[in-house]
């Protein structure tokens, strides 16, 4: 499959981004909240776990103060057993949101659906990120853009296999490493800023909240600071979705979104918006459908069919209906044509010109 080396600006991704979220961007933060509690509040719990006297701690048979030095262990595994679920439900519904899918809360927990997958990739992501950071740092931070697409590409197709992904994604990030570093450099001012606030409400809860109520206080934390968390991986996440999809070839810039293209209602050119254009079309079709005045590239008027269908513009004088020209000699059949013309005016049944007898060619003016 050909893929896509994409030079657009990262100013005009991201502004590309913000338009897909323009008229959907309360219900896709609700969904991005619950995605971050659950990958936020199992590691905020877990630390404490040895400080929480529950009836499985004491039939575990193992005594509470020798939960603390597992704690961390326990963070790593629900990482190494949740990140690949998580980082998949994030991928896909990225994706929902900048083709203007419908989708419910249900999709917070998607990446689930397919764990055994999301799992497999995810490992064999993390080792092979970790094995290039061991050799030197530059080496892991390459392979991490080269793998960056892997559960975009998973989320696209659920059955693919694990090597077959990661190839997928290899091949996809040829010669576009370098822009996408750009795209996610320029979010640093966003990074520092939710850094900013989660130190401030950090330094707020610690003002109030005794030591010996840690546990409350890190679980508190995580909920305040969810929603700009939430705010912040939306944002990010559709920028990364739109960079994915111009690799693809199936989004470019200057489509911008409005409420026909996210399936709020029939679209002004017929059908339900596509999400990939202004142009009509189904959903998830980037120019096809139903009467859309450019169902391909550069064919108006016609129904998602290649030039030479019915209603093309511009197709041999004379033949099949719907095209400029047809066998009554009427020009213009399609949209605004004029229905009166007589017969054999101005082009005959053979797409004879000057009023020709029907069928007769005519010579060139060069030999009149």
């Amino acid at each position: 499959m050909q893929y896509y080396s994409v030079t657009d600006p990262t100013s005009e991704i991201k502004k590309l981004a913000l338009s897909t979220l323009r008229w959907q961007w309360q219900k896709a933060m609700g969904v991005f909240v619950i995605i971050h509690l659950a990958m936020t509040l199992p590691q905020a719990l877990l630390p404490h776990i040895a400080f929480i006297p529950t009836p499985w701690v004491a039939a575990s048979g193992v005594p509470e103060t020798l939960w603390e030095p597992l704690a961390p262990d326990l963070q790593l595994i629900f990482i190494l057993l949740a990140g690949g679920p998580i980082a998949l439900s994030f991928a896909n519904l990225s994706l929902l949101i900048v083709r203007g899918r419908e989708y419910g809360y249900e999709a917070s927990f998607y990446g689930f659906g397919n764990i055994l997958r999301a799992v497999g990739v995810w490992l064999l992501m993390l080792l092979l990120v970790s094995m290039g950071a061991l050799l030197l740092i530059f080496p892991g931070i390459v392979l991490a853009f080269v793998y960056s697409m892997v559960f975009y590409i998973l989320a696209d197709d659920p059955s693919i296999g694990v090597i077959r992904a990661l190839r997928t994604s290899r091949a996809m990030m040829r010669g576009n490493k370098v822009n996408l570093l750009a795209v996610k450099f320029s979010f640093i001012g966003w990074a520092l800023l939710l850094g900013l606030i989660n130190i401030s409400i950090d330094g707020l809860i610690g003002m109030f909240i005794p030591e010996n109520y840690r546990t409350v206080a890190d679980v508190l934390s995580v909920l305040l600071t969810c929603p700009f968390a939430a705010m912040f991986y939306m944002y990010f996440n559709a920028a990364h979705a739109v960079f994915y999809e111009m690799a693809l070839g199936t989004r470019r810039i200057g489509f911008v979104a409005d409420k026909y293209m996210m399936g709020q209602g029939p679209g002004p050119y017929g059908g339900y918006g596509g999400p990939y254009g202004p142009y009509g079309g189904g959903p998830g079709q980037p120019f096809g459908g139903q009467g859309g005045p450019y169902s391909g590239p550069e064919a108006p008027y016609g129904q998602g069919q290649p030039p030479g269908g019915q209603g093309q513009p511009y197709g041999p004088y004379g033949g099949e209906p719907g095209q400029p020209y047809n066998g009554q000699g009427v020009p213009h059949s399609g949209p605004e044509q004029p229905q009166d013309m007589p017969e054999g005016r101005p082009y005959g049944g053979g797409g004879q010109p000057d009023n020709a007898p029907k069928g007769q060619p005519q010579p060139p003016d060069d030999e009149r």
